[in-house]
């Protein structure tokens, strides 16, 4: 079984950083798992993680605006779902890294299929 590198940081009153880590056994995979530290212990932490990417999901939808209801039906753990895009903000983040020359072929491209 492989020790994995686990790190942690916290910063205290006052702006001092305290830092950690440590090597630690998790088992190689589900039945390594199971035989360390029990059904009831792997089955609760995995729920408690797949929590988090569901309440994740819900909170990107909830701020475009859209109900929540939906993800009961579609969401799955350790899938990643299409995120929306705003065209406009990502046709100004690549207007913003275009050169010069690249910028005027692309206000040309734009005024042409506007008509």
């Amino acid at each position: 079984m492989a020790n994995q590198d686990v790190k942690a940081k916290v910063t205290m009153e006052g702006g001092e950083i305290r830092e950690g880590s440590l090597q630690y056994d998790f088992g190689d995979n589900l039945a390594d798992c199971v035989e360390k530290f029990g059904d009831e212990v792997v089955f609760s932490n995995a729920v408690a993680q797949m929590k988090i990417g569901l309440q994740a999901r819900m909170r990107a939808y909830l701020a475009e605006g859209k109900g929540v209801e939906a993800l009961a039906a579609m969401w799955k753990p350790g899938v990643q779902m299409p995120k929306s895009v705003d065209p406009i903000a990502a046709a100004k983040a690549a207007f913003a890294t275009m050169s010069p020359e690249e910028r005027l072929a692309m206000i040309a491209k734009i005024q042409e299929m506007a008509g």
